[in-house]
């Protein structure tokens, strides 16, 4: 509800000019109501503590005993600590993703801490209105997590992308392509926190799919930077370089509709999703040619059927079955820590052993 508001003096303006700059409030976007005396609070507090970073690293330290290494970005541990409407339970669940928040240069520290002080998480019974396959939501305008099930029985991995959603989903970043926001919050779940960081176990194997085939495509960095910004543009200008420009703008375009005709529930257009893929295999038919790269070529058919069987008949039933005869590969994109463990791509069986045949078929080729 929009309410009309007097306009402040000249030098509580100006204060709330910079305050809107430093700390990222979107009006209607991040709270429903903004009062000029909550955003010169938050002003005051935020710079406080980015002037004093090291006395508040220090508290994260002493409270949760993690090791900071002096990095500021793990201001939103700090609003963790202050918030009063999460239990210990909770809490712990955002501390463990410290190594997130460190890997992670584009974040926005002081719209993320803002966030994390007063985010709530609340356990309830799923409404009329939400589809049964919803486990899980975060409200931007509430700054809450709603999870459809008692908080004994819900799975950790739930929650953990939920809270994802919370430190990074903000007024920049809301206009997102669902692929970009699903895929990228539960890639990060799954990479940073799931017992298996290369599998997808649960609804997003095609965002994930996508992503992955993303990162091939430009790089993880710009893909990360474009997820936690909300600015695409650098995504966009890589692949028109390399692309053209009209094709390129209508194969950003289709994906964005493909997928919002999934999360939606509608059949999916198969003229876009052909042009889709026949922009991809262009794409890679170049780059593979240019570089040799098998264990390239190896994940981008991979992931190409995957994204394939979107909006056939059992497609998820379909995944399932794809992932029992093929596996996966163990190929990080985003968490450093995994990097360092597996720096070879390897091939491996569902139940984790290495696959020592090669008896993967594409299929689709060149």
């Amino acid at each position: 509800m929009k309410k009309n508001r007097k306009k402040p003096k000249n030098a509580i303006s100006k204060l709330l000019n910079i305050a809107l700059l430093s700390i990222g409030i979107y009006i209607g976007e991040k709270y429903s109501i903004v009062d000029a005396k909550e955003l010169i609070y938050n002003f005051q507090e935020i710079n406080y503590m980015n002037e004093n970073l090291d006395v508040i690293l220090n508290e994260i330290e002493d409270a949760t005993g993690i090791d900071t290494d002096d990095n500021p970005n793990l201001l939103p541990l700090y609003g963790t600590l202050k918030n009063e409407k999460l239990d210990e339970s909770e809490k712990s669940l955002i501390y463990s993703l410290d190594e997130l928040i460190k890997d992670n240069p584009y974040m926005d520290k002081n719209l993320s801490y803002l966030s994390m002080r007063e985010l709530d998480i609340e356990y309830k019974e799923r409404p009329n209105n939400i589809d049964d396959i919803i486990v899980g939501l975060y409200s931007l305008k509430n700054n809450r997590i709603d999870i459809y099930n008692t908080k004994e029985k819900v799975e950790s991995e739930i929650v953990i992308h939920e809270i994802i959603h919370s430190l990074f989903h903000n007024g920049k970043t809301a206009l997102l392509p669902s692929y970009i926001e699903e895929g990228v919050t539960e890639l990060l779940t799954n990479e940073y926190f799931a017992s298996n960081p290369f599998l997808e176990s649960t609804t997003y194997p095609f965002e994930i799919a996508t992503i992955r085939i993303m990162c091939e495509m430009v790089g993880e960095e710009k893909v990360l930077k474009a997820y936690t910004t909300g600015n695409m543009a650098e995504i966009d200008m890589d692949l028109a370089r390399k692309m053209g420009v009209a094709d390129t703008t209508v194969f950003m375009i289709d994906l964005k509709e493909i997928f919002d005709e999934l999360e939606q529930g509608h059949p999916i257009d198969s003229i876009k999703k052909q042009r889709i893929l026949s922009y991809l295999d262009t794409f890679f038919a170049a780059k593979l040619k240019n570089t040799n790269d098998t264990n390239q070529a190896d994940i981008y058919f991979y992931n190409r059927d995957i994204l394939d069987m979107m909006d056939k008949k059992d497609d998820f039933s379909n995944y399932w079955l794809y992932t029992q005869e093929h596996g996966y590969y163990t190929k990080a994109y985003f968490s450093k820590k995994l990097k360092a463990e597996y720096p070879y791509i390897e091939k491996r069986n569902i139940d984790g052993t290495v696959n020592t045949q090669d008896n993967y078929q594409y299929t689709y080729s060149y």
